[in-house]
């Protein structure tokens, strides 16, 4: 929800649009209420008939928004939309592009970013910086509406918030700011080392000899404090 919000305010959305996402976003997924645990929790890759009921989470989803009152009339319509993709192979009713709700749109990617950034218990996350990577080639494909994908990105950047860096000069750090201007020179919060033992955050904006030459995976406990630098 958060991720599609940030997606609306870069697109320039009023208050009441940004309002309507939100709140269908908030919601979108409650049909999964009705898919058995044991499917919904499974440790393992789902079978064929498995991942049929999971399709139906949509339509039920619809059912919830139709028997409650006082939400937003757009609701029901994006959470039965949420899993379609532009070129007609998502679910349930496998639309296409131009019947596709643009808040659907929206909630599709942020939802598909949340999700392969998560661990699940038969796949490791992505790292963000991959899960950015894997957003762009579905763009490319025309999976998902290329200026919407770019509206995430200039949220979160090319090396997403918290993502784990080295720079060219070999210092280690983590991403703590976008520089919307540049996808691919955010704000980096420098590690210590014995050297340069003082941490630091730089602008890699303003400091053109400097460019991020990998992202790598935290070294030491000091590294996982997700907390560092912000």
């Amino acid at each position: 929800s958060i991720l599609a919000i940030n997606m609306a305010c870069q697109m320039g959305y009023s208050e009441q649009r940004v309002f309507e996402l939100g709140f269908a976003t908030l919601l979108h997924d409650v049909g999964m209420l009705r898919v058995p645990p044991e499917i919904r929790n499974k440790p393992s890759p789902l079978s064929h008939s498995e991942w049929l009921t999971i399709q139906k989470h949509p339509a039920w989803a619809l059912e919830y928004f139709q028997k409650t009152r006082g939400l937003p009339h757009l609701s029901a319509l994006v959470a039965f939309q949420s899993h379609e993709r532009l070129d007609g192979q998502g679910y349930p009713s496998r639309l296409r592009d131009h019947l596709i709700h643009d808040y659907a749109k929206i909630l599709h990617i942020a939802d598909t970013y949340d999700a392969i950034t998560s661990e699940r218990p038969y796949r490791k996350a992505l790292v963000p910086y991959r899960a950015m990577e894997s957003l762009l080639h579905l763009a490319h494909d025309q999976i998902f509406k290329p200026d919407f994908v770019r509206s995430l990105l200039s949220t979160l950047s090319l090396f997403p918030l918290g993502s784990l860096v080295v720079l060219s000069n070999g210092r280690r750090g983590r991403v703590v700011a976008a520089n919307a201007a540049d996808y691919t020179r955010p704000w980096v919060y420098l590690f210590p080392t014995s050297d340069l033992p003082h941490p630091a955050a730089v602008n890699l904006l303003n400091n053109p000899d400097l460019h991020i030459a990998s992202v790598t995976e935290p070294l030491t406990e000091y590294e996982t404090d997700l907390w560092l630098g912000f």
